[in-house]
C-alpha cells in the first residue's frame, strides 16, 4: 500500500491535558494512516481525555510506535504484518463508497 509517508513523517498533532496525558485525536490523523493506526492499535488502551470522543483518542507514545514501524517498513508488532494485511484493517471509504 503506498501512501505519501511524508505526510505522515510531518504530523504534529501531539496534544496534553492538564494532567500531563499526552495523547493524539484520531480525528487529527489523515487517511489511509487512521485506518492503519486503528488497526495496528487493535485491543490497544485510550485515555479518557475530558472534551474528547471516549474513543477517540490514542496515547502519543502508542502513534509514535505506529509512526516509525511505518516509516521504516519494519512491522514488529503483528508478526510482520503491515496494518492493512490484518484481518481487523477496515480500508477508509472512497469517493465511489459515498
Amino acid at each position: 500500500m503506498q501512501a505519501d509517508l511524508e505526510v505522515l513523517r510531518n504530523l504534529n498533532i501531539a496534544r496534553r491535558t492538564a494532567d500531563k496525558t499526552h495523547y493524539v485525536r484520531l480525528a487529527d490523523i489523515e487517511q489511509p494512516f487512521r485506518a492503519e493506526f486503528r488497526a495496528w492499535m487493535r485491543l490497544g488502551q485510550c485515555p479518557v481525555v475530558e472534551g474528547e470522543d471516549r474513543f477517540g483518542c490514542m496515547y502519543e507514545h502508542d502513534f509514535e510506535g505506529y509512526r516509525q514501524e511505518r516509516l521504516r517498513g519494519v512491522y514488529r508488532k503483528w508478526q510482520g504484518k503491515t496494518p492493512w494485511e490484518l484481518l481487523h484493517y477496515e480500508a477508509p471509504a472512497t469517493d465511489d463508497q459515498i
